[in-house]
């Protein structure tokens, strides 16, 4: 019966309590939702600066599209004289 006693204090010195195993789950939960966090932080700075690289191109295309709709018209108003590009 004493060797029983010693076994089981052994097996609960090593075993943790439900207490310590819901810390250790807790803490897991809290270290995935900041994971989560900083990743879908990451994902909106990554689209955001995507987005904002592809808005300036379209604005530089669009200038681009003008100027060259500009230089159509001159050339169309001018005829055969020679575009002087200033």
């Amino acid at each position: 019966m004493a060797d029983l006693a010693i076994l089981r204090t052994r097996n609960d010195l090593t075993k943790p309590t439900i207490k310590v195993e819901k810390l250790l789950l807790q803490q897991q939960i809290a270290e995935k939702e900041a994971r989560v966090k900083r990743l879908s932080a990451d994902a909106y700075e990554i689209l955001n600066g995507r987005l904002k690289g592809l808005e300036a191109d379209i604005i530089m295309g669009e200038r681009d599209v003008a100027k060259l709709k500009e230089d159509l018209d001159n050339l169309e108003k001018h005829g055969d004289a020679d575009i002087v590009n200033v």
